[in-house]
């Protein structure tokens, strides 16, 4: 199904995306960074492992959001899961060093609480 989910820990917020990563849920995606920022809440893993594809505006706006965190907020973001081509579209893009990228979420896991 397509859509995101979300868990939060005490030290960051999981989000989970599923399916194709278009404009639509790249709005959910921002609203929800958003409203975490706001809320205090500064530290994000990312894992796109079951997102099959994502279009370009969708990318931008997870730039965007990746900005709030890490320039804004002074937080860190970690993705996962991504595939050759998902990860050099992020990297083409500029997601990349802004936001780290990690081959599990264990690792993921391991980057945020060392970069904290």
């Amino acid at each position: 199904m397509p859509g995101i989910t979300t868990q939060k820990t005490r030290d960051y917020l999981l989000i989970r995306q599923f399916g194709y990563f278009n404009n639509e849920t790249a709005d959910e995606f921002s609203q929800i960074v958003t409203n975490n920022l706001a809320a205090g809440l500064c530290n994000f893993i990312v894992d796109l492992e079951n997102c099959h594809s994502i279009n370009s505006p969708a990318v931008a706006q997870f730039l965007d959001s990746c900005l709030k965190i890490v320039e804004d907020h002074n937080g860190v973001m970690v993705v996962f899961g991504l595939n050759n081509l998902k990860k050099s579209f992020f990297e083409m893009a500029g997601i990349f060093p802004l936001a780290s990228c990690a081959n599990s979420f264990e690792e993921a896991v391991q980057i945020l609480e060392s970069s904290v």
